[in-house]
């Protein structure tokens, strides 16, 4: 008898392997974005075996989403816990065959397998449950992988289109009046394969079933796919979903008589938009929070910043600080207390060997101002004193160009400060 979770065989249909090329052609050449449906995805038993083994909900009031907002979805990452088929489905996409389908289907090289199924895992919609338009969130929490791919496998067999729970790829949800999309049916055992991005607007119809069939459910394996980079011109800093509030239904335009129907969906509509703000306030309150303390903690460094100081003067203040690695960027300033009398205040830069022009770099001390031409290797700039001790001095360094680090530097750059001298 064959263990659960070692997988011998595999578990697609025989077709979609054999129809891997054109099933390709489809994913690059599709639109809004790159997508493909497959249907007969898995071999009939397994995906028969997935519905049957499908984890209950026992009490879908006490449901949520990630606003903790009553929502009727349920989601189950722990794959393995469910045990069963599920142990077999958990083996088989992380091995070779099914990572190298999904590869070969959609030309996206090294993808990674994600054993948390952050986010991913068996879905259920129940009455009245659906996603607004979106895109999803685009790092791996544990990982900082790129999320590249959804795979999403239907089991609800007998699903009528007027119950709605469809999955739809929009164009642009923010331009209400041009918006276009394509909607695909859930039908059971069709695979839905789609790339993230920025731009691959998706939404779930409200799930709309009739009195006598609300023991259904829309019902779905979802498998999210990753890899350790993107291209650059791909890349945006971390988020999380981005949702767009729906527009209201056509039919309500001018002319039209509102019907008491109307208007629950008119203030259905208008609360969902109120909630939506109401968390991003929220969120934005949170987010000014680490701001805030963000800034304090910089403040903080800018007054324990090192400057290569060497005697006969006390580092009051930073405000505007070299990088630890000492090099300026476009402007620092700095002021100290002469602790020593000093004829001469003498400040030591680094350029480059490579660096083929010369950067100027004005001083100002005390409204005492000097100027220099540093070319590669060291240049001195010296303000004449007398220092008498217990003189405050207000510093301030300035360039007239910086460069980028290097590659993968994206720092602007001037010249290195390596030593500010007393003498």
């Amino acid at each position: 008898m064959q263990k659960r979770g070692i997988v011998q065989r595999s578990l697609l249909n025989p077709v979609v392997l054999e129809r891997a090329d054109s099933i390709r052609e489809s994913f690059l050449s599709a639109s809004p974005f790159r997508h493909v449906v497959i249907d007969d995805f898995l071999m009939t038993p397994v995906a028969d075996q997935m519905l049957a083994e499908f984890p209950a909900v026992s009490d879908t009031s006490k449901l949520v989403n990630e606003f903790g907002v009553h929502n009727a979805k349920s989601a189950v990452s722990d794959v393995r816990g469910i045990g069963g088929i599920y142990l077999d489905v958990d083996t088989y996409i992380q091995g070779e065959e099914f990572i190298s389908l999904m590869q070969r289907i959609t030309g996206i090289d090294d993808l990674q397998y994600d054993p948390w199924y952050y986010g991913a895992g068996t879905h259920e919609n129940f009455h009245g449950a659906g996603l607004e338009a979106h895109y999803d969130f685009n790092i791996h929490p544990h990982t900082a992988y790129h999320r590249r791919l959804n795979a999403i496998i239907y089991l609800n067999k007998d699903w009528q289109p007027e119950w709605a729970g469809d999955i739809s790829f929009h164009t642009d949800p923010w331009d209400l009046k041009n918006d276009q999309k394509k909607t695909v049916i859930p039908e059971f055992n069709r695979c839905v394969i789609f790339e993230t991005t920025e731009s691959s607007w998706h939404s779930v119809g409200r799930v709309s079933l009739p009195p006598e069939e609300r023991h259904r459910s829309r019902k779905s394996f979802t498998i999210y796919l990753y890899t350790k980079s993107r291209p650059a011109e791909e890349t945006a800093p971390e988020h999380g979903t981005v949702y767009v509030p729906p527009p209201l239904p056509s039919h309500i335009r001018a002319g039209h008589v509102l019907t008491e129907a109307d208007m629950e969906e008119v203030n259905r509509n208008l609360e969902q938009r109120h909630d939506y703000l109401k968390q991003m306030y929220k969120r934005e309150y949170r987010f000014s929070s680490v701001i805030e303390d963000l800034k304090r903690q910089i403040g903080d460094w800018k007054r324990a910043s090192r400057l290569p100081l060497a005697g006969a003067a006390t580092i009051l203040s930073v405000r505007e600080p070299i990088y630890p690695d000492g090099w300026m960027g476009e402007r620092t300033s700095f002021q100290l207390r002469i602790d020593r009398p000093a004829a001469t205040l003498v400040f030591r830069f680094w350029q480059l060997d490579a660096i083929d022009y010369s950067t100027a770099i004005t001083g100002t001390v005390n409204g005492v101002r000097a100027t220099v031409a540093a070319g590669p290797a060291f240049t001195e700039m010296e303000i004449p004193g007398p220092f008498a001790p217990g003189e405050m001095l207000d510093v301030v360094l300035e360039v007239d160009r910086t460069r980028r680090g290097s590659e993968s530097d994206m720092r602007q750059i001037s010249v290195q400060l390596s030593a500010v001298e007393f003498r």
